[in-house]
């Protein structure tokens, strides 16, 4: 899900609220606000006092937002200084950014999206498997009693090995989305990949060998193609960090 603007209150498109604010909650009788993003850099921001906010916001231009420490910013003066200035919250720290981009695998087969996520899963506790435009999600929990590693995935089923915690829509049909991300959760660690264009599975998976799948960036690869760069060129869906 991909979040430009958020109301309290709601609505909320894309998402499910899993813990409502209290009925009687008032924004304006709080002092400050935090905010985490669990999503694929982690981020979480400084807390932010809502006095300027409820006192000042009615003095200034609609498409103006306050920043703590900085002032109150349209999205132009916001993107001029982002990374200069400040670090918005989703923007990636350059000192903790190796420049290697975390990425999954993807074919069509008889009609199916194909996931692999590549080695190094093994038994993985949640998958979720999301797709734009539309925000439709398919998460997936370990089965206690069956569990097994998590080694590549049909996105209509079956999945062995786990229980759907989240189903995708009856309706939907993969090859009319645009992108996915992955996101792999075990022993608490969660690791999310960058966004996969869909259209080279779509349009191009016949013409490479059944063993080949498409990595963003990277074009079609094998098993042993994949062994060469993870790790130095790129991280697949669940390869540790050094």
């Amino acid at each position: 899900m991909d979040v430009e603007h958020l109301t309290f209150g709601g609505p909320y498109p894309g998402f499910e609220v899993a813990k409502s604010l209290p009925p009687e909650f008032d924004w304006r009788k709080a002092k400050a606000l935090g905010i985490l993003i669990d999503g694929d850099l982690m981020a979480g921001g400084g807390e932010v006092d809502l006095t300027e906010v409820f006192d000042q916001s009615a003095h200034h231009p609609d498409d103006t937002y306050w920043f703590q420490g900085i002032g109150w910013l349209n999205p132009a003066e916001a993107a001029s200084q982002d990374g200069k200035t400040f670090l918005a919250m989703c923007t990636p720290d350059p000192a903790k950014n190796d420049g290697r981009p975390r990425v999954f695998g993807v074919r069509g087969t008889e009609g199916s999206l194909r996931i692999w996520p590549g080695p190094y899963c093994g038994p993985a506790d949640v998958v979720t498997l999301s797709f734009q435009p539309g925000q439709a999600a398919l998460m997936l929990t370990a089965d206690p009693l069956n569990g097994i590693p998590f080694e590549n995935l049909t996105a209509t089923g079956p999945y062995p090995g786990f229980n759907v915690a989240r189903p995708l829509p009856n309706e939907f049909d993969w090859r009319t989305a645009k992108s996915a991300v992955l996101r792999v959760t075990n022993n608490d660690v969660t690791t999310w990949t960058r966004p996969t264009d869909l259209t080279p599975a779509r349009t191009e998976s016949a013409q490479h060998p059944e063993d080949t799948y498409w990595f963003q960036g990277f074009g079609w690869l094998n098993s042993s193609q994949v062994a060469r760069h993870d790790g130095k060129d790129f991280l697949t869906a669940c390869a540790q960090t050094k």
